[in-house]
């Protein structure tokens, strides 16, 4: 996934994933949303896999995943 951005820059589309077949909820935080956990719920597959596709623009990022709080 490419997708250009209001400053012209590329944004690249990454799947981020966690194994949490047990976890009731999860959520994606990050620098890239000042930390803010409930900005970015992740969506059970079948196999028990969290994911949450997102664009970034090109750079280095923190993250991590909060499973049923914690």
């Amino acid at each position: 996934m490419k997708k250009q951005s209001k400053s012209g820059q590329d944004n690249r589309g990454v799947v981020l994933s966690l194994t949490a077949p047990k976890a009731e909820a999860v959520y994606l935080e990050g620098d890239f949303s000042q930390w803010q956990r409930d900005k970015h719920p992740m969506e059970m597959t079948r196999d028990g896999r969290w994911t949450k596709a997102i664009c970034f623009t090109p750079g280095t990022y923190e993250y991590k995943c909060w499973a049923d709080g914690s």
